[in-house]
């Protein structure tokens, strides 16, 4: 008996061999018979590579020859495995295309099998599966069994697999599938919001903060299965550029030390917060920018605040400072102003980065030059003097810098406490004990508090201040 073909094409695939060479140019009988020596190569290289093999050829060469006129693969049988090899491929491709345009019109093909008692259909259907395990059969099917694999709920490969007797299944559940695989975003339903591409493209949607500029969500994203921060703003009508100003900044700035920015969308959606007072009950539909951005895994002022930040907490504290800089340098570096630093807007990324960000406020600004902007725009209690007016430049982001720094180094045990001292601190009037722990600092603050913004020290020479400092404490 001769070498099966197929066996001898697929245990050829593991034999070192020269790569075969490209069929020649023409139409189908040349491509058929460039197939056709390949598959004799492969079965002479499996029949050559047999021990039995090697001992007739070191016996003698006469009946090494008699063994090959014996062992030869018929030109008949090589023609009908070439044939059988292109029927295959047709058809597997015919099935998996057919399983491709159902997934991308979300159809499902009816069950072959009646439903289990409970309701469900079985997940396995029985005449497929017995089929697999029954001898293997050497006929092709015609084009109406073709028809009939692909219309049946567990769809077998290919002909060539249910020859070799196995058979593979691909169970559709009773949901419907997207294209991914994923769950039928049309049936998911939230209370927080009702937009049509924020359901389509992510679950697990929870609000993590809300404020007057509208609210902050952490969202799972379907796809590339990873979380976000999704960041809803109501669009008020009249002040479009006021919203797209946080994204045309975050499009525009790249730093380790700053949020990420991925993209955003406008669309409508609801503000339960707002509209539950309402009378008539009705969710009211308000149009809305969205803005995906880098999820991080607390604030800075949770920090302050926290048990994380007792261990080594001043040199972690010195080591967060210098990364704000870092961020406030290049935000000025592209001529933007932050207008809202404070301890809440700054955030830490799971890989304990910090990450400035909440351009809710920012605006443009060329170097420390003051311009007339809008008036007291900001946080009160860390903005800059100025800042209440109409003219001001960078260095109003200097002067929270100084507040921030404080605030890391000496913590307030209660809230009471902040609002009884937080305006000494402000005008420069620091606590004995903050004095006395931590001199060098102190000088360093109170420059970054000055009322006169032109005596208030850019963001790169505040680092370089601290690395000087940094230097000299070492060395010591």
């Amino acid at each position: 008996m001769g070498c099966n073909p197929l066996h001898a094409l697929y245990l050829g695939a593991f034999l070192p061999r020269p790569p075969p060479p490209l069929p020649p140019p023409g139409g189908k009988q040349d491509r058929a018979r460039a197939i056709e020596a390949a598959v004799m190569a492969h079965w002479r290289a499996v029949r050559d590579w047999s021990p039995s093999r090697r001992m007739i050829r070191l016996a003698s060469p006469d009946q090494e020859q008699e063994e090959e006129k014996k062992r030869d693969l018929p030109r008949n049988v090589v023609v009908e495995a070439v044939q059988h090899l292109l029927e295959w491929g047709r058809q597997r491709d015919q099935v998996r295309g057919e399983k491709h345009r159902r997934n991308e019109e979300g159809l499902r093909p009816p069950p072959s099998s009646p439903q289990s008692p409970s309701g469900g259909s079985s997940s396995c259907p029985k005449a497929p599966c017995s089929e697999a395990s029954q001898p293997a059969s050497n006929s092709q099917p015609s084009s109406g069994e073709t028809s009939e694999i692909l219309n049946q709920e567990s769809v077998n490969s290919s002909p060539a697999e249910l020859d070799s007797g196995v058979s593979e299944h691909t169970n559709i559940s009773s949901k419907e599938k997207t294209p991914s695989g994923l769950s039928n975003p049309h049936s998911q339903k939230s209370e927080i919001t009702v937009n049509e591409r924020f359901l389509k493209d992510y679950n697990n949607i929870e609000c993590i903060a809300d404020g007057g500029f509208g609210c902050v969500y952490k969202a799972h994203h379907l796809l590339d299965s990873t979380q976000y921060a999704i960041k809803k703003v109501k669009w008020a009508i009249g002040k479009e550029e006021k919203v797209t100003h946080e994204v045309e900044a975050l499009a525009k700035l790249s730093h380790e030390n700053i949020v990420r920015y991925y993209t955003c969308w406008t669309g409508k959606d609801i503000f339960p917060s707002e509209d539950s007072d309402s009378s008539s009950g009705e969710e009211k539909l308000h149009k809305c920018l969205f803005i995906k951005l880098e999820l991080c895994k607390l604030t800075l002022e949770d920090w302050i605040y926290s048990e994380e930040s007792t261990k080594n907490y001043k040199d972690d504290a010195f080591e967060k400072f210098q990364e704000i800089l870092k961020g406030v340098a290049y935000i000025h570096e592209k001529h933007f102003i932050h207008r809202d630093l404070k301890p809440a807007n700054i955030f830490i990324s799971f890989q304990n980065i910090i990450k400035i960000g909440d351009f809710g406020l920012v605006t443009t600004g060329a170097d420390d030059i003051p311009v007339k902007r809008t008036r007291k725009k900001g946080t009160k209690s860390y903005m800059a003097p100025e800042q209440v007016g109409q003219e001001y430049g960078n260095k109003v982001d200097i002067f929270p810098l100084g507040l921030i720094w404080f605030e890391m180094l000496h913590r307030f045990k209660t809230k009471s406490e902040k609002s009884k001292r937080w305006e000494d601190v402000r005008d420069g009037r620091f606590p004995p004990e903050f004095i006395k722990a931590f001199p060098t600092e102190k000088s360093i603050i109170k420059k970054l508090l000055s009322k006169e913004p032109s005596k208030r020290p850019p963001a790169a020479a505040i680092l370089r201040m601290l690395l000087v400092h940094l230097f000299r404490s070492s060395s010591i």
